[in-house]
């Protein structure tokens, strides 16, 4: 996914920047797209896949509301909605900022690509990270790298630093979009029988999210401009780095007594 967010927005902006005054230049870099979303799901439809799962029914049982009920899992769902959203936000409302700021397609999709790069960067280097130091430590800095780097791009509209604030803020991000860390916040919440019922919520919440929030800031871009889109995903992303510490020294206070 990682490859993907870097290469795609690369492609897309080297087709559009190639634009004159023609006609469907624009939709020239979505057939692209399609054509290689086509391919991929080739992949998947093939015997290349093998399906995997158990039969075996679990020992403790919980509904999707007990689930969501655990202390820690609604405030760690909401993390991982606010990091994805956060990539969402940038790939939707950069070019915008970019067009308004003069800066060539080509190189919003630089930008872009830069930030898909930096994020995979963590990827590699999570094991490390996590034996020096916590799972909440590297969630809190990545979401809130993630919030300076919204209202960076809010406050500035200039190549340079925008080239700073991608692969700096994009390895933050990428701390916490690295799937294994926030999936052990919610598995670990949980107990050990129910915990492909609470990662399904988790998936399910995520997708929820990655569909109404730019809806959302689709409406919100109306009213404040695109600007606005972005201090509001810093507050989205500060608010539940907050929301997941408190939680957390509460547990830790809990368990200590």
């Amino acid at each position: 996914m990682a490859v993907g967010q870097a290469i795609g927005p690369l492609i897309a902006g080297l087709v559009i920047g190639r634009r004159t005054h023609a006609d469907g230049v624009v939709a020239e870099a979505f057939w692209i797209a399609a054509a290689v979303g086509v391919l991929v799901a080739l992949v998947f439809v093939s015997r290349a896949t093998a399906m995997v799962g158990s039969s075996a029914e679990p020992e403790v049982a919980l509904s999707p509301a007990g689930i969501l009920r655990r202390p820690g899992v609604i405030a760690s769902m909401a993390v991982s909605v606010s990091l994805l959203t956060s990539v969402d936000i940038l790939s939707a409302y950069l070019p915008v900022i970019g067009e308004h700021a003069g800066i060539a397609p080509a190189a919003v999709g630089g930008l872009l690509a830069l930030r898909g790069i930096a994020s995979a960067v963590p990827r590699f280097l999570l094991g490390p990270m996590s034996r020096r130091w916590t799972r909440s430590s590297l969630v809190a800095a990545s979401t809130i790298g993630g919030a300076a780097t919204m209202a960076a791009v809010a406050l500035t509209q200039k190549l340079v630093p925008l080239v700073l604030v991608m692969v700096v803020g994009g390895f933050l991000i990428g701390i916490g979009i690295g799937q294994p860390l926030t999936m052990s916040l919610v598995a670990l919440a949980v107990p050990r029988e129910v915990r492909s019922e609470a990662l399904a919520i988790r998936l399910v919440g995520n997708r929820v999210a990655q569909t109404a929030i730019p809806v959302a800031a689709g409406a919100l871009a109306v009213v404040a401009g695109v600007a606005g889109v972005f201090w509001l995903q810093a507050a989205f992303l500060a608010g539940s780095t907050a929301w997941s510490l408190v939680g957390e020294r509460r547990r830790r206070g809990g368990a200590s007594e």
